[in-house]
Parts: C-alpha cells; structure tokens; sequence
C-alpha cells in the first residue's frame, strides 16, 4: 500500500467516524423529538381527561354539550395526531442505527452524509484487515517461489522496516 492510498484510506476513516458523530447526532436529535412527542401525547391525555370531564357536566345543556363534544373530538384527533409523531419519531430513530456485517475498514463509499437509501442499498465496500502484495518478477527469479513459502518484504514507503508473509499463489501465465 503506497502513501496515497494509505492517506487515502485514513482519510475514508476519518470520514466514517464524521459520519459516525453526525449519526449520533441525529440519534441525539431524533431522542429528543421522540421526548417532544411523548409529551404531547401526555399533554393530549390530559386534555381528553380534562373534556371528559367537561362533557359529563355539560350533559344537562344541549347546546353546552356540543360544544364540549366538539373539545373532545378535537383532544382525541390531538391525541392521534400526537401518537403519529411519536410513532414517526421511534421509526426516525430506528433508522439511525447501521451496522456492518463484518469488521475491517471502508473500502469504498457509495454515499454522502443526508443521502436516502433503500433497504438493501450497498452503501460501502468493507474490507478486512489482511494485507497483501502483488508482484511481477521476472521469469527467471520464479525458480525458487513456492505457495506457501514464507517471504520477507521490503517497502520503499517503509525502509526500516521488513515485513514477513508468504507466497499465496502464482500466476499461471506470463506477461510479454
């Protein structure tokens, strides 16, 4: 992996974890709209108590009681209206949550912070942590590689530093 790429993928990171504060944020936003839809629902209840109240008095005049009749239709559509916007904030804040199905690092993103996905849309590429090299030798330095055999390496990148691996595989075929 050459520099670029490495700042590349440090960069991509450091982007997942602002997108990751962004989300929390959300969430944070999204729990506090799911606290101001509960307390309209307790303050509708109250509301339809209070009509309840008001419609068993207004029971002996006719005109009183419609009115009242009227109050509390209006409590329980208030309550309906106030249950949907919970119910739409529980579902905002379910949406919050994403996760990977395996750990690594992204490895390419298919999506901007505020885009809208559908179920099953890929949104990154996640690779493992695993690194690997390729290599082109030249034909006459392949007499001794095996799969398997284990390999020191050397980075330019890094020159202090060897690291250890081994041989995965061989082409089969040769380049001109």
């Amino acid at each position: 992996m050459n520099v670029a790429q490495k700042n590349a993928a440090i960069q991509g990171v450091q982007q997942a974890q602002a997108r990751l504060a962004s989300a929390r944020v959300g969430v944070a936003k999204a729990q506090s709209q799911l606290a101001q839809a509960q307390e309209g629902v307790t303050s509708a209840q109250a509301k339809l108590a209070a009509s309840k109240g008001g419609l068993q008095q207004a029971t002996a005049g006719g005109q009183q009681t419609a009115v009242n009749r009227g109050q509390y239709e209006a409590a329980r559509a208030s309550i309906s209206q106030a249950e949907a916007t919970l119910k739409d904030a529980q579902l905002q804040l379910s949406y919050t949550n994403i996760t990977a199905p395996a750990a690594g690092r992204v490895g390419r993103k298919n999506v901007e912070v505020g885009n809208r996905v559908q179920v099953g849309t890929p949104m990154m590429a996640i690779v493992n942590n695993d690194s690997w090299v390729v290599a082109n030798f030249k034909e006459t330095q392949l007499e001794k590689m095996k799969p398997g055999k284990p390999v020191e390496i050397k980075l330019d990148s890094f020159p202090h530093h060897t690291f250890k691996g081994r041989v995965e595989s061989l082409s089969p075929a040769s380049g001109a």
